[in-house]
């Protein structure tokens, strides 16, 4: 495999100077990782990163540290890698990833970077992987895309073992932080093992995570998953579509609740609940509603003497039922 890179490295280079990049899928890109076990920097961004290159004389870079490392460079526009971003939701463009030979983002920095940044990825104070749509950060955060790059590198499987392993993957990833990416995954696994009912769970998870995030990078993919399922769908009916407070003193907390059923044929969820007023709190069980299920919602009306008087205050649940949006509304007589 060593004769087979570097000449591979050489090209990289010689192009470079020339002012054209070769190319390579980043699949490919982690294949030679995993077979050189050389930790590498794989320089991700579009057409145009050539420019980035030259500006900030990324070459020299190369040259100077290319006994310490590999060098890769991906176009994200090309089909072969769109999954790159679907992955690592990648802050700015271009970036480069430092990956370990055992195929785990290090680091993830935009341009430009120097040899201070390497010094300091190779000492006791390396910075940790870090990305705003994250919570998560350092090695959780590395393990985290770990487990959702395998876990769709098994798509391309047949074999249950594999399929299954990549689940397992997935339910990993989900328990430390959910997001669309790996809930769509969950979806597109567990449709190759026949778990039809398990399946859109994960759609149905998806698509509210969606719904409740500003996300267009997925826009297409969601697309996907509601129209992929048009059979199943979850219908929301309330007891009551108003509460009525009467006279009430606003010394304290006062409550209502509305009961709600999903009489559809899918796991019925609450996304959010938009108030018109900071008076009014509405709470619900976080967890999806079955078919034939019951539950509450519950609204308290907790004002000040800002809010004295009568009240009439509008409540936009949002789910994901065949009509995604419904009003409930809140009245009443505040008092001291």
């Amino acid at each position: 495999m060593k004769k087979y890179f570097i000449p591979l490295l050489s090209i990289i280079l010689i192009s470079c100077s020339a002012g054209n990049i070769n190319y390579i899928a980043f699949d490919e890109a982690m294949e030679n990782i995993d077979k050189t076990q050389k930790e590498s920097w794989v320089f991700i961004g579009d057409q145009g990163l050539i420019t980035k290159i030259q500006k900030y004389d990324i070459n020299r870079f190369i040259s100077k540290y290319k006994n310490t490392y590999d060098f890769y460079f991906c176009d994200i526009s090309l089909q072969n890698n769109e999954h790159v971003n679907f992955i690592y939701q990648l802050e700015t463009l271009p970036c480069a990833m430092l990956i370990s030979p055992q195929k785990k983002v290090k680091y993830i920095t935009n341009f430009p970077f120097d040899s201070k940044l390497v010094s300091q990825l190779n000492s006791q104070d390396a910075p940790q992987l870090t990305n705003a749509n994250f919570k998560i950060k350092g090695e959780i955060l590395s393990s985290y895309f770990s487990n959702i790059y395998n876990a769709y590198l098994s798509l391309d499987s047949d074999n249950i073992d594999s399929l299954k392993k990549g689940l397992d993957n997935i339910n990993k990833s989900i328990s430390t932080e959910p997001y669309f990416y790996n809930y769509y995954l969950g979806y597109k696994l567990t449709r190759k093992l026949d778990r039809d009912s398990i399946s859109n769970q994960y759609r149905e998870h998806a698509i509210t995570w969606f719904e409740s995030n500003t996300a267009p990078l997925y826009t297409y993919l969601n697309a996907e998953l509601l129209q992929s399922d048009t059979t199943k769908t979850a219908k929301i009916e309330f007891d009551t579509k108003m509460v009525d407070f009467g006279e009430i003193s606003i010394k304290a907390p006062n409550k209502k609740v509305i009961k709600y059923s999903n009489t559809g044929n899918a796991p019925l969820v609450i996304v959010s609940a938009l108030t018109s007023c900071s008076c009014i709190k509405v709470t619900w069980e976080q967890k999806p509603l079955l078919t034939g299920q019951v539950g509450e919602i519950c609204i308290t009306y907790n004002g000040s003497e800002e809010n004295l008087g009568a009240f009439n205050r509008s409540i936009i649940l949002i789910t994901n039922a065949t009509k995604r949006n419904e009003i409930l509304t809140a009245k009443g007589q505040a008092t001291l």
